[in-house]
């Protein structure tokens, strides 16, 4: 399966997806104008390699995602309701969220978004 690379911009963030290393990254700010066209490719491809993938390797997602509009985050959160699905079906799934330790209402947001889930995440303080 092919990697899937999403340039930074002012407004989206980049997205590396690693299919050798079953990694995805996240890094930047999210508001894009249209939140859901911006994800909707994140998504499928994820679905794709997810479905290909064999039981014991592990899937991981970083998540480093400073600020984003409440579309984005409705997206991510849906990324993540699916990781969870995969995951309750018996994938390894490894999902590492990244806040400025600095940043209260960051963290805040992380929690938020991920109160509901049943997925391990565990968020890393980054010093900045």
């Amino acid at each position: 399966m092919m990697n899937l690379h999403i340039q930074k911009t002012k407004c989206s963030p980049e997205v590396r997806f690693d299919s050798g290393n079953s990694k995805l990254c996240i890094d930047g700010a999210s508001y894009p104008e249209n939140s859901y066209s911006f994800f909707k490719p994140i998504r499928e491809w994820m679905d794709s390699f997810l479905l290909q993938m064999a039981s014991d390797f592990e899937f991981s997602i970083h998540l480093s995602i400073p600020y984003m509009n409440t579309s984005s985050s409705k997206c991510i959160f849906s990324i993540l309701e699916k990781l969870q699905e995969f995951y309750e079906s018996g994938k390894k799934i490894k999902i590492c969220w990244y806040y400025n330790k600095d940043d209260e209402t960051e963290l805040e947001n992380i929690e938020d978004i991920t109160q509901d889930l049943r997925i391990p995440i565990e968020t890393i303080s980054l010093d900045q």
